[in-house]
């Protein structure tokens, strides 16, 4: 998971933040938004385990999936 797809999940959830030094992830903000985030993230690593790759296309789908599950257990 690169910088760019950091990036892509900042812009979804704009009052938290996402920092990476190395191994380490760093999310700070509200805890529902960190919890989708983590899971995000914890989603992407397993894809990219599974496959060795990751396209800008899922990283998309995975946060559109993650913010639609939460729109429909709210509703």
């Amino acid at each position: 998971v690169n910088h760019s797809n950091f990036d892509e999940i900042a812009l979804a959830f704009p009052g938290s933040t996402i920092v990476s030094r190395g191994n380490e992830i760093r999310i700070k903000g509200n805890k529902a938004d960190t919890e989708k985030i983590s899971e995000i993230i914890h989603s992407l690593i397993k894809h990219f385990s599974k496959f060795g790759n990751l396209q800008p296309e899922q990283v998309h789908k995975f946060i559109h999936n993650s913010i639609n599950l939460e729109e429909s257990v709210t509703d």
